[in-house]
């Protein structure tokens, strides 16, 4: 019997393999950028097979270590309803409400000083249901111990339609190419 298939001594004829047979993947990535220049926009986020989005980004200023920044979807900086809090920096802490409007954060990263994040949108390839999306950033500033700050921010997107861009924009909208950069990641098979 050397030489021949299971498939052939049992006698179930040709098998063959295809993509129909492979198990999917979890989560997979979808595109990135190195550079991002000044207020930052990220768009054709495609909506066909993954369920939820990941956006990892990073956001900076060149002008203050007290500016704030915000971020929206769809180009529409009026459809979320979201919370935000902050840790660290000189001031201790400080939390607050954005209601149906684009989602303020603060403090904002300072030049080479970027804050890096991660920001999860659940549901985003829906066409019928609102999303949820929560997320967290921070920055480590070398010696300057007192501009550290841990951020967080959650809320809803009042919109039936999928996520297709991503917007950021600082207080100043004048963040450094070398210090702003974005990837994306889609998690969960789409069904």
């Amino acid at each position: 019997m050397a030489g021949v298939t299971t498939a052939s001594r049992a006698g179930w004829g040709v098998i063959a393999s295809s993509e129909d047979m492979n198990p999917k993947l979890g989560g997979d990535y979808w595109d990135n950028a190195t550079s991002a220049s000044n207020n930052y926009a990220i768009y054709g986020i495609p909506a066909t097979e993954w369920r939820d989005l990941e956006i990892y980004f990073s956001v900076s200023n060149q002008s203050s270590w007290t500016s704030n920044w915000y971020f929206w979807f769809n180009n529409q900086s009026s459809m979320a309803n979201s919370a935000y809090m902050y840790k660290g920096y000189s001031t201790g802490y400080s939390y607050g409400y954005n209601s149906q409007t684009s989602s303020y954060q603060y403090p904002c990263g300072y030049s080479n000083y970027a804050h890096c994040g991660r920001l999860y949108i659940s549901n985003y390839s829906s066409d019928t249901n609102n999303k949820s999306f929560w997320g967290q950033w921070g920055n480590t500033n070398g010696t300057a111990t007192s501009y550290v700050t841990s951020q967080c921010s959650s809320g809803v997107l009042n919109t039936s339609s999928p996520i297709s861009s991503f917007h950021i924009q600082s207080q100043y909208g004048n963040g450094n190419s070398s210090y702003q950069w974005w990837l994306i990641c889609g998690r969960g098979v789409k069904e």
